[in-house]
């Protein structure tokens, strides 16, 4: 795997590449996608979407689950990340319909026309309660420890770390693709009909 670092208009090109290549073997377009906020948003205000929309973006991480391509975008690129997520046939994520896609319409990119999979809107309709990502993963695989705890998270987001911040954005990614793979194994409804690359190592 590898890291793209390119061009904003590169970048895109290449997923359109890849979706491309994908459907022509009969496979959906499948990423997973996580999104790192610029400011803590109990720092701007109350929990609530309208402070998730001001909280800007640090970075971004998508994940092709048919080649393996880690892509990561900065907050200057965020129009290519928006045509990405777009023409993507499904986009992976954790918890996108009570912040992510928040952060992004704050940004001004377009999300309606996004094809999203939110495993955490899916497992709390089964659970009733929502679970955050590290112990949804740590349930099917007790190895993948979190990454980071919450206080550390916050400092990096003040700091601006965009090392560590990017870091964590993509160990998030490939643990929403993990997640991914074992509830579609378990047939969680909604993930049944989503044909991907079934050889993509997920180290």
């Amino acid at each position: 795997m590898s890291f793209l670092r390119r061009h904003p208009l590169d970048a895109f090109r290449c997923a359109k590449y890849e979706i491309m290549k994908a459907r022509a073997h009969g496979k959906a377009n499948v990423i997973s996608f996580q999104i790192e906020p610029r400011f803590w948003p109990s720092d701007i205000g109350p929990i609530k979407p309208a402070t998730f929309r001001k909280c800007g973006v640090s970075c971004a991480v998508t994940f092709d689950l048919n080649c393996g391509r880690i892509s990561v975008y900065s907050r200057n690129e965020l129009t290519a990340l928006g045509k990405v997520l777009r023409a993507a046939d499904h986009v992976i994520s954790y918890n996108s319909l009570r912040f992510d896609q928040h952060l992004l319409a704050g940004s001004r990119i377009q999300v309606s026309k996004v094809h999203w999979v939110d495993l955490c809107d899916l497992l709390r309709k089964q659970d009733h309660h929502g679970t955050p990502l590290s112990k949804a993963v740590l349930r099917i695989n007790p190895v993948l420890q979190p990454m980071v705890t919450s206080r550390n998270h916050r400092r990096w987001i003040l700091e601006q770390n965009q090392t560590r911040l990017v870091e964590k954005c993509v160990n998030d990614a490939l643990n929403i693709a993990r997640l991914f793979r074992h509830l579609q194994s378990q047939k969680l409804p909604g993930l049944g009909l989503i044909r991907t690359q079934r050889n993509v190592f997920l180290f």
